[in-house]
């Protein structure tokens, strides 16, 4: 149920009519939309985390050139073979840090499943600059504000017909 509501709550959160678009590390995946949730087939859920269905590297400290992989696993419901084209969207950019999904489609077989990976990429440590939020007020009561620096966005899953997932 979690990953039927959390793969389809398709539109973010802003900070206003046009405004900027919150970070899933604030606000999640974006406004719940419940039938969408109901008719959904297809489901994504991270296969290295068991209930965890948002991708998550933690806290990562960087000393040299690294990556990290987590596999997320979907799932088709339905009886019929699924294809769908898996992409990255930015939402919270950091210097230095970068996001890959494998290119090509993801075919999932009826009532089966299908791995993609999310991996991040850090080239250059150099590179690393310690960022805000841009939705985050870098003072409080006149005093410089601590934060955690991040890089996020979402796994966007585009099937060939039907809703995007995310």
């Amino acid at each position: 149920i979690k990953a039927a509501i959390m793969n389809t709550a398709g539109t973010p959160v802003r900070t206003g009519p046009d405004g900027i678009e919150l970070a899933p590390q604030r606000v999640g995946v974006g406004r719940v939309n419940a039938k969408a949730a109901v008719d959904n087939s297809v489901l994504a859920m991270v296969a290295d985390m068991p209930g965890a269905v948002s991708v998550s590297f933690g806290t990562v400290e960087v000393v040299a050139r690294m990556s990290m992989t987590r596999t997320v696993r979907l799932v088709n419901k339905g009886t019929k073979p699924v294809e769908i084209m898996a992409t990255y969207e930015e939402v919270t950019k950091t210097p230095g840090v970068r996001y890959e999904i494998p290119r090509g489609p993801v075919r999932i077989p009826p009532r089966g499943t299908a791995p993609v990976s999310v991996t991040l990429r850090i080239d250059d440590p150099l590179a690393l600059r310690r960022t805000i939020d841009p939705t985050v007020a870098s003072t409080h009561s006149d005093l410089a504000r601590q934060f955690v620096t991040d890089a996020s966005g979402r796994l966007v899953l585009t099937p060939k017909t039907g809703p995007q997932l995310r």
